[in-house]
């Protein structure tokens, strides 16, 4: 089944053929013994493939790490970091989970409580728990287009508009965000608690059944050959050599709510199904309702938006909508809400096409429909704060646009409120403010485009620059007005986003990124020129952004080193300042970022790859850990793309690092921000301190560098959860640092001794009263007659 969208990207390709002629004729650079201590600490292998890249991440907040997969089709895995085993209610199973969008930490409750929403194919946003429930949905407001825009050649922003539908009543808004708050619940008693739960767990196993069946391997191998001779529909990307499988046809039949069970389980008994409950997953071992109907099964949780039902006219089509990109969650407007700022893709996919054809009457072609927009919901209520329509198109049109891009939010100008950045695949790269006007200047245009944009002050000039690489092979960064500042060709394709570090440690920040023609590139930033010792010559294409940190054991040393996956089954390590390669052979293809970070809990830094077809490998080596140093997530915190050693950053101090419960109202953090750029006069740094990721103990403002021990309060609720250090300078650019605690979780062992102790000491005291008033009757005389 062919893509709606992949035969276009495929024919902008072909610009590129001559420059991957040219990259054949180079010979790859010869690999040698770069780094001691490197060996594989586990590996692991997951339901589905992985192209989104992971996350490192600790659910249950008690100081052990996590890996957070979302893969291809169906799953949502956690591995244990040590061990590499599942964890308790994961892998998370759904027919509709279906995603290419890495996971972002968010708290809607503002409880301080960690939870995890997934961007969905479908278009959905849906939260997970740390226990791997589904805490709420919500669905992207669909795209409302003119039946016949085409044939009356209307342009995109007469053709098409975004119709969130009747916003729901602040009242409904309070109530449902206070159900929600399951903490603030208090007069509910326990067993009425355990009786709701209990009747949940039942509804919940009759009404909603998994997807498709477990795969065996030989099916599993045989559908990851496919993969090499289809072109998919999902991703717009032909750069990933067709290694991807057809969601539409991974789909099986809907599955539907039913009144009657079906199904091998459809014998049991509540009370069976209660005690199956209590040894599998729920979400993974259900098999009943197989579909009966049209409806295909929502996901549970509380829907966060209920809308009405959008009215269409006669000459009008409800567009669905797709994600294809990480979206980015933050308060963009400043005003203290929650908002996800999505870059969406409106199209008919096959699978809609074949399933639901009264969708679309006489004289309705689904191709005509193809649109991306950006898009900002405040995830507390529900509401779409503004949509913007970028591009109009046909699926056959040569200029058909799709949304590949994770927008950037940054305060390029500094002018106290933040814009967005998002790239086309037809080739521009467009600006909004915080509110979604357009920014003057912007958009500009490149080559086809299926990287997203980033931020870094590369030319020193104490401003942002917005860098960008397009498919043919052309790099760029604008300053915030749009202007270019310095341009490279480069042969290959740039797939994925730039990343930004100093690598050959002489002070400049460098451009680094792989081509599709297996090469890789670290530029100057200040004007854009090939360092020395590069470009690295790999044997396959790089999809994937590479990850720039220090192997060498300090956190200010002498350059960083590269490490980036291909697709000919290696992974490459680059000692930048010396030109050193050491490769990695995994025999997979990776299209997923490389992370680091202490996943086995050892205090050595370790790297995590994944890969095309489900494999995971931890790899330890021989650096000890550092938060300057790590790399947890694709983007760290909100906009960060830049290595932080020998640059910029902020790191809690080794000795608060350790897990503890915090026992009291106040407890003490030290923190150092490091900054080693160029002195510059009215420096300023923002430090938040927050439980979570809204719950904010502390907010300072700073004018220089170092070390800094603070007292805050603590939480009033007790929690496991986590505490951020969040580094925020006056461009936008932020910093994350995090541990785990517990807050007053264990209080209940100093009222035991405070009870206790009393105790034993009055009861000594008594004792030893008693025995220097005790009387000593005489012994009796015995007298001799």
């Amino acid at each position: 089944m062919i893509a709606p969208f992949s035969l276009v990207l495929c024919a902008l390709l072909f610009i590129a053929v001559g420059r991957a002629q040219y990259a054949e004729q180079l010979t790859p650079n010869s690999t040698s013994q770069c780094y001691s201590g490197l060996n594989l600490g586990w590996s692991a292998r997951v339901g589905s493939s992985v192209y989104a890249t992971p996350r490192i991440v600790d659910l249950a907040h008690d100081g052990h790490k996590e890996v957070l997969i979302p893969t291809f089709s169906q799953f949502l895995e956690a591995l244990d970091g040590p061990t590499g085993e599942d964890i308790p209610g994961f892998p998370f199973m759904h027919p509709r989970m279906k995603t290419y969008a890495s996971p972002l930490p968010v708290d809607l409750n503002g409880d301080g409580q960690v939870d995890w929403l997934v961007a969905l194919y479908t278009g959905e946003l849906v939260i997970f728990g740390s226990d791997g429930k589904v805490q709420g949905y919500l669905q992207v407001p669909p795209l409302t287009m003119k039946r016949n825009w085409v044939r009356d050649n209307l342009p995109p922003q007469q053709a098409a508009n975004i119709r969130p539908g009747t916003p729901i009543q602040n009242g409904t808004v309070l109530e449902d965000i206070l159900r929600a708050r399951h903490m603030d619940d208090l007069t509910i008693t326990p067993d009425e608690v355990l009786q709701q739960r209990s009747r949940h767990s039942l509804t919940r196993r009759r009404d909603t059944p998994t997807g498709a069946a477990d795969m065996d391997d030989e099916n599993y191998d045989a559908l990851a050959k496919v993969s090499e001779q289809e072109v998919i529909e999902d991703k717009p990307n032909p750069l990933f050599d067709a290694d991807e499988l057809d969601i539409d046809e991974e789909m099986g039949p809907p599955w539907v709510k039913s009144e009657m069970d079906v199904g091998p389980n459809s014998h049991l008994s509540p009370e069976a199904r209660a005690s199956l409950d209590l040894l599998f997953h729920p979400e993974l071992y259900r098999t009943s309702n197989l579909a009966t109907g049209s409806e295909e099964t929502m996901f549970e949780g509380r829907n966060l938006r209920r809308t009405a039902d959008i009215i269409l006219s006669e000459d009008e089509i409800k567009v669905d909508a797709h994600i294809l990109a990480t979206p980015v969650v933050t308060d963009v407007d400043q005003n203290g809400d929650l908002d996800v700022i999505l870059h969406v893709s409106y199209f008919f996919s096959n699978d809609a096409i074949n399933k639901h054809p009264e969708r679309f009457p006489d004289g309705v072609d689904p191709h005509d429909f193809v649109a991306t927009a950006v898009v900002c919901l405040n995830l507390v209520t529900g509401e779409t704060r503004w949509a913007h329509l970028l591009h109009a198109s046909t699926k056959n049109s040569s200029n058909a646009a799709y949304a590949l891009s994770t927008p950037l939010i940054i305060n390029a100008d500094e002018d106290r409120s933040m814009e967005v950045y998002v790239s086309t695949s037809p080739g521009f790269v467009f600006g909004f403010t915080a509110d979604g006007k357009p920014l003057g200047g912007w958009p500009v245009l490149l080559g086809p485009l299926s990287a997203s944009p980033t931020a870094e002050d590369v030319t020193g000039d104490g401003t942002l620059d917005i860098c960008i690489g397009d498919t043919e092979g052309k790099v760029r960064c604008y300053n915030a007005s749009g202007t270019i500042m310095w341009e490279k060709d480069v042969i290959g394709g740039v797939a994925d986003r730039l990343t930004f570090g100093d690598v050959d440690g002489d002070g400049v920040v460098d451009v680094v990124f792989g081509t599709t023609s297996g090469l890789i590139y670290a530029l100057r930033g200040t004007d854009g020129t090939v360092l020395p010792s590069f470009p690295i010559v790999t044997g396959g294409s790089i999809v994937a952004p590479v990850l720039l940190l220090n192997l060498n054991g300090m956190m200010f040393g002498e350059g960083l080193d590269i490490v980036v996956p291909s697709h000919n089954g290696r992974v490459y390590l680059v000692r930048a300042s010396s030109g050193c390669v050491q490769t990695i052979d995994i025999d997979e293809k990776s299209s997923s970022m490389v992370l680091a970070d202490d996943v086995l809990g050892n205090g050595q830094m370790d790297l995590v790859v994944t890969t095309i077809n489900g494999g995971v490998y931890v790899f330890e080596t021989a650096t000890p850990y550092t938060a300057m140093n790590a790399w947890p997530s694709k983007t760290k915190g909100v906009n960060g793309c830049s290595a932080s050693g020998n640059h910029v950053g902020i790191a809690i101090s080794p000795n608060f690092r350790t897990f503890r419960d915090i026992r009291g109202d106040t407890f003490n953090v030290e923190f150092t921000i490091y900054d080693a750029r160029p002195v510059i006069m009215n420096r300023s740094y923002a430090v938040d301190i927050t439980v979570g990721t809204r719950i904010r103990l502390y907010r300072m403002r700073f004018d220089k560098p170092g070390t800094h021990n603070v007292k805050v309060r603590a939480p009033l609720e007790r929690m496991y959860s986590s505490l951020n250090v969040v580094l925020t300078l006056p461009n936008g650019q932020s910093f994350t640092d995090s541990i785990s605690l517990s807050f007053n979780m264990y209080f209940m062992h100093a009222i035991k001794y405070t009870l206790i102790v009393p105790f034993l000491v009055v009861s000594a005291a008594l004792m030893l009263v008693h025995k220097r008033h005790e009387v000593v009757e005489p012994e009796a005389v015995q007298y001799l007659f």
